[in-house]
């Protein structure tokens, strides 16, 4: 509770609330398993040094290209996928056979999602005077990243946007991938991840009808298109074809081979 009152009031509630119950947090992580303990821990350390690191550089100039693009990705995002691939083999022995490979699919889940939130959060990160987007992709059209304003048509930032949520697109790829390895009779894993890659989806679709956009309200789904994905996912989670269906039909605009082909 001492360290609790130093915290600003600058800071989130959560966090308060969060680091009020430390003791809570520790109490209930020393009640799981081994196994379980050590892929938490390993989590935390990984991702409490990379954040760190980034925190101490991060400015409107972004991050220097798409490798780091991908460092940051994995320290905040692809480093829980790993965590998560360990509890759900710890939970399902049927996955262990196929844990190296899922571990791997996990980092590429992660960036899918992190590159997602980055996207959509880049006008309400550029107001806080950080930006996460690599700046050598846009240098690449000829946009200085740190000199865009939101709402910005500039060309070259727009063709650096369509890159980046290309990209994204084959993370999410490889996170349908990811889904399509758990047993179909493990549909709450099944749902957990559906629903996350579902609304990763539909996100980048708003973003790329509306690539201009200006704050993350302009582009974040709504509720009812959440209670869709649930719905859905809960109709066609079992079913591997029906769910490369319509993944593939979702993800198709987002893909700059799939724009050349039908042009």
């Amino acid at each position: 509770e001492g360290f609790a009152a130093q915290l600003s009031a600058d800071m989130p509630e959560a966090e308060h609330d969060l680091v009020r119950h430390t003791a809570d947090v520790v109490q209930i992580t020393h009640s799981f398993s081994a196994p379980q303990q050590a892929a938490l821990a390993r989590c935390v350390r990984i991702m409490g040094a990379g954040m760190a690191e980034f925190q101490q550089h991060a400015s409107l100039k972004g991050l220097v290209d798409m490798p780091a693009m991908d460092h940051y990705c994995y320290v905040v995002a692809g480093v829980v996928g790993e965590m998560l691939t360990s509890l759900f083999v710890e939970y399902e022995p049927r996955l262990r056979a196929q844990e190296i490979e899922m571990q791997r699919l996990a980092v590429s889940f992660g960036q899918g999602l992190q590159m997602t939130n980055i996207l959509k959060d880049i006008w309400d990160d550029w107001a806080r005077g950080v930006s996460w987007m690599p700046s050598s992709v846009f240098a690449r059209y000829g946009c200085d990243i740190a000199a865009v304003q939101p709402g910005s048509h500039d060309p070259g930032f727009q063709a650096a946007l369509q890159d980046l949520l290309d990209i994204a697109a084959g993370h999410l790829e490889n996170a349908l991938q990811y889904t399509l390895m758990i047993p179909a009779d493990q549909t709450g894993m099944r749902d957990f991840c559906l629903w996350a890659l579902a609304m990763a989806v539909l996100t980048l679709r708003r973003i790329a009808g509306n690539p201009a956009f200006a704050s993350g309200a302009e582009v974040k789904i709504s509720r009812n298109s959440v209670q869709w994905v649930v719905m859905l996912s809960r109709l066609m989670h079992r079913s591997d074809g029906l769910l490369l269906a319509s993944f593939r039909a979702g993800i198709k605009p987002l893909r700059k081979t799939a724009r050349v082909a039908t042009a």
